[in-house]
């Protein structure tokens, strides 16, 4: 967290939040702008991230997925380099 390539993203990142409020029935009103940013259309997928719940496009998700065993052996090394 101190490296200032680090910060930089954390400030990009966190910059484009907002707080979502629910509707009468206690679904996640996402706004417009973060849904364009996403490229969230009719179809969406939620994805389990450890604490965190990721919001994808159905279409993107699965392109993404299909991709995903292809880097198996780069994810390992990657992790194995962050000792987990």
């Amino acid at each position: 967290m101190m490296q200032p390539e680090v910060k930089d993203f954390m400030r990009f990142f966190y910059s484009r939040a907002v707080e979502c409020v629910l509707d009468k029935q206690g679904r996640i009103l996402i706004p417009p702008s973060l849904r364009e940013y996403a490229g969230l259309n009719k179809e969406i997928v939620l994805i389990g991230m450890f604490n965190k719940v990721e919001v994808w496009d159905n279409k993107k998700w699965i392109d993404r997925e299909a991709k995903i065993p292809q880097k198996l052996g780069k994810i390992s090394e990657t992790l194995s380099n962050l000792g987990l």
